[in-house]
């Protein structure tokens, strides 16, 4: 599910899919997603990991992953960038980790405000409701 997620706001902040980078992210975000432990692992042993997965050397990793997200600070669609990257730190490991808590919160919060509004307009329409019938009583 973070896999899709994650590829669709990359395209979305205009990360091209052909870059190496790109996968890279992916990749890390479906770690961080398997174990808390990998969000708290220092950047080189994740790009380890990463590298061991696709046959590359961690520079290289680290090298194609700050690429692609230079790219798209550079070029990409800004509000995108601004809804998932922020624009505190242009650093790999801010980036990851802020790309993985909009990824991973984004939709639980966006869950419980559709619910709030929900139960909202529930109690608005039961009040309009206790109104209507006591207007009906007059």
């Amino acid at each position: 599910m973070i896999k899709e997620k994650a590829e669709q706001a990359l395209q979305e902040m205009g990360m091209s899919r052909s870059l190496s980078g790109f996968r890279y992210v992916v990749d890390v975000m479906e770690l961080y997603e398997s174990d808390r432990a990998w969000r708290d692992a220092r950047m080189m042993i994740l790009y380890e990991k990463v590298a061991s997965m696709h046959g590359i050397s961690y520079k290289a990793a680290e090298k194609n992953i700050r690429y692609a997200f230079h790219e798209v600070l550079a070029r990409g669609n800004l509000d995108a960038v601004t809804k998932y990257l922020g624009t505190e730190s242009t650093k790999n490991h801010h980036l990851l980790k802020c790309l993985y808590d909009k990824l991973s919160c984004g939709g639980a919060e966006e869950e419980l405000f559709k619910k709030r509004i929900k139960d909202e307009l529930l109690k608005i329409s039961s009040d309009v409701t206790r109104l209507i019938e006591r207007l009906e009583e007059v």
